[in-house]
């Protein structure tokens, strides 16, 4: 039933793009990079985007899995968790613009945050890393039939 639910979201979305072009749309958001890698020691540091369109989803991947805001309930019945994960043994927190339900302004994980300051500036942070081990976690933006990702990675010495 999940798959059932998730893969007609995903025909859903490709069908509801009001692009008019054929294939891949061009790259309307324009990050300045896509990749960020901290220290283990941590640190703040900045992307900057062209765009002004465009969103992040509600969804981050740090190592290997995906997580969302949703869950399903005992009856595969789908529950909108509101503005706090609590998956996977993570706490998540995002934040949500009041005007505009797309757009998350805010994201703050277990080690690292990320804060919208607007559609031309997003600032990461990463607290020291103090696992031994080299952590990554991506977030996915979106606008109209474009879509693309940022990824932050952090050493583990």
């Amino acid at each position: 039933m999940k798959r059932l639910f998730l893969s007609f979201s995903l025909i859903l979305v490709l069908c509801s793009c009001d692009s008019t072009l054929d294939g891949k749309q061009e790259d309307t958001i324009k990050l300045s990079t896509n990749k960020l890698w901290f220290r283990a020691k941590g640190g703040v540091d900045s992307i900057t985007a062209k765009g002004e369109r465009w969103y992040i989803e509600k969804m981050v991947k740090i190592g290997d899995t995906i997580m969302y805001p949703y869950q399903y309930d005992q009856r595969d019945t789908l529950i909108d968790r509101g503005n706090f994960w609590e998956l996977y043994g993570s706490n998540i927190q995002y934040g949500m613009n009041e005007e505009n339900f797309h757009d998350v302004i805010y994201i703050k994980g277990p080690w690292f945050a990320v804060d919208v300051l607007n559609k031309q500036k997003v600032i990461f942070s990463a607290n020291q890393n103090e696992t031994g081990e080299k952590r990554m976690f991506k977030i996915y933006l979106w606008d109209k039939n474009y879509y693309t990702y940022i990824e932050v990675s952090q050493s583990a010495d």
